[in-house]
């Protein structure tokens, strides 16, 4: 019988998967992070912590990437995130070069003749269409090959929201004798999307919905002249406070309440 050389050899037993698979399992991964608001939270927790910039020479906004912007950029995210991993405020803002010949001529040779019989202000405005439209599209596919920076919305204020709505009441002359005060209250609420983050042992609630409500009442001192003390609740929609010391997947708990502020604002109108 021939030797099965295969049960020769002592290999550890994993539910690991032998194919990558990573054509459907990076945008997962991409997807997740985005979710997460990664790059927000990685900001938060290195906030006031030493500072590495690295500047970054910007690519002209004028096609896809290729093959010599994905080696810069890659390169330059293993330097952002191992300043961060070594306790550093690393961010990175990415820009991109909109001006002069690069994008000239390429709407040239779009436009071609039709150059001849256009207003100088319909050029440059065909040109910064076309450095949008590559700026847009070079970003997403910065991000796509895992690169980590402020792009978008949700790498500085993640929109985590389902829907939102709010209510209020406002007028004057409540007091029959004070024609000139004014009062108001409202209220609102947002159901966010809940992201999770998977800690070491279990997985971490990062938001929950938040709500707050103000009521005031401006007392007219004179008709120029407004005293008006409010009350604010709010409760904040953050939940835990992500943290990236030692591994990047601890959540360290640190629940935010629920806020009350009082306030008297002085204000003149003219």
């Amino acid at each position: 019988m021939p030797l099965d050389l295969k049960s020769t050899i002592n290999l550890p037993k994993t539910d690991f998967p032998m194919k990558a698979n990573l054509p459907q399992n990076e945008p997962a991964a991409l997807a997740r992070w985005e979710q997460m608001g990664i790059y927000r939270r990685i900001r938060e927790a290195r906030r006031g912590a030493p500072s590495y910039v690295l500047h970054d020479g910007p690519p002209y906004a004028n096609g896809p990437i290729h093959m010599g912007h994905a080696l810069n950029k890659c390169l330059k995210d293993f330097i952002v995130k191992s300043k961060t991993m070594a306790g550093f405020d690393s961010p990175y803002v990415p820009g991109w070069d909109c001006h002069g010949l690069p994008i000239e001529i390429k709407v040239d040779q779009q436009l071609g003749g039709k150059k001849l019989q256009m207003q100088k202000l319909e050029v440059r405005e065909a040109c910064r269409k076309y450095a949008q439209k590559f700026l847009d599209l070079q970003r997403e596919q910065f991000r796509r090959i895992g690169v980590f920076g402020r792009f978008g919305a949700s790498d500085g204020n993640p929109n985590f929201m389902h829907y939102f709505y709010s209510l209020g009441v406002g007028g004057k002359g409540v007091i029959p004798s004070r024609s000139n005060d004014r009062y108001g209250f409202g209220f609102y609420y947002i159901d966010v999307n809940n992201p999770e983050l998977q800690g070491l042992f279990r997985s971490i609630k990062l938001l929950r919905n938040e709500y707050g409500f103000e009521a005031f009442y401006n007392v007219a001192i004179t008709p120029w002249l407004l005293l008006t003390p409010d009350i604010q609740v709010v409760r904040g929609a953050q939940k835990d406070k992500f943290t990236l010391s030692p591994l990047p997947t601890i959540v360290s708990k640190k629940s935010i309440g629920t806020a009350t502020i009082l306030g008297v604002r002085l204000q003149m109108v003219f």
